[in-house]
């Protein structure tokens, strides 16, 4: 009796528009009866399953992986407070990325240069080891991802181009300053999307308890303040000491405002295309800053739009690394 020819593995695909494809193999067996269960995963994010959820650097950092996703950057003109550099585009996050839970503190930032000094604002101490770093450069801000990079064996993220730093390319996984697309995105995120209009909600006042304000606290060492807003602080304080945000993030309002990747440009280039994991112009003269801090009181200020462009230090603008989740 001649034996029956084995079953051929058979490929299996399924596709939907805006999902990544689901792939497998199956082998069909006479009289077995199989089944595939699949769950499509939005465009782009069926990579993230395998990446862990939370890393933990050698210097304590906890870094988070973000979502990826789709969302319009900047106001639209008729929202309070709004400026003309906030120019509304669509921007699409397609690559994996983690970023820092919190801003890096002096005692982080003194591992790689122990003779930092934050000062002090008004007679208050910002030098404490716990409070962020502030009173630095952008350069210096690349410098400490370098090294940290260096610590870790990751290929930098950072090169050299003349007296200043650019980003690799092609990119890498070593610890970076967050794009300025990343950042407004994950400030904006409220667990299911990026639709927060202020860090703590949609509108004014600042609820309590949510962050490190120009607070009533500060009228003694700020001119313009919240009277109907205590938070206890009157200039920074350790981060993580208010409630993160739906993503596990802290402080991206209030305490100390961030220096990001980006140049910074008043208006980004006239396009109606989506522009993918953007990271800013090509050259500039200041770096862009996002976040309010301590001495922020104003509506313009408060919002997750707001943005500036910063040369030179301040006593209210530190940092928080990121890193691509693969080289």
């Amino acid at each position: 009796m001649a034996s029956q020819a084995p079953w051929a593995p058979t490929a299996i695909e399924v596709r939907k528009t805006g999902f990544d494809a689901f792939r497998t193999t199956l082998t069909p067996k006479a009289g077995y009866p199989q089944a595939v269960s699949f769950t499509l995963a939005a465009a782009g994010t069926s990579g993230q399953t395998a990446l862990p959820k939370v890393l933990r650097n050698s210097l304590g950092m906890e870094l988070r992986l973000m979502p990826l996703g789709d969302y319009e950057m900047g106001s639209n003109r008729r929202e309070p407070g709004r400026r003309s550099n906030e120019v509304q585009r669509r921007v699409s996050l397609k690559r994996p990325f983690y970023i820092a839970a919190t801003e890096t503190t002096n005692l982080q930032f003194r591992r790689f240069r122990e003779s930092h000094a934050s000062g002090v604002y008004r007679s208050k101490t910002l030098d404490l080891d716990t409070q962020p770093a502030v009173n630095l450069t952008w350069n210096e801000a690349v410098d400490f991802c370098n090294w940290l990079s260096a610590q870790e064996k990751l290929a930098p993220a950072y090169v050299k181009e003349g007296d200043g730093w650019k980003l690799a390319s092609p990119a890498t996984n070593g610890y970076r300053l967050p794009t300025e697309a990343e950042w407004e995105f994950v400030a904006r995120h409220d667990g299911s999307g990026p639709t927060l209009r202020y860090p703590w909600g949609a509108s004014l006042p600042v609820a309590p308890g949510s962050g490190n304000y120009a607070d009533a606290s500060a009228r003694f060492t700020l001119d313009t303040t919240l009277p109907d807003y205590n938070d206890g602080y009157a200039v920074s304080v350790a981060p993580g000491k208010f409630p993160a945000n739906a993503l596990g993030l802290s402080d991206l309002g209030g305490n100390v405002s961030e220096w990001v990747n980006d140049w910074y440009s008043a208006a980004p280039p006239d396009s109606d295309a989506v522009s993918v994991d953007p990271v800013g112009p090509a050259s500039g003269k200041e770096h862009v800053i996002r976040g309010s801090s301590f001495r922020s009181a104003t509506i313009t200020e408060l919002r997750v739009a707001w943005r500036d462009g910063a040369l030179d230090p301040r006593v209210d603008l530190g940092f928080r690394v990121a890193r691509y989740a693969n080289p």
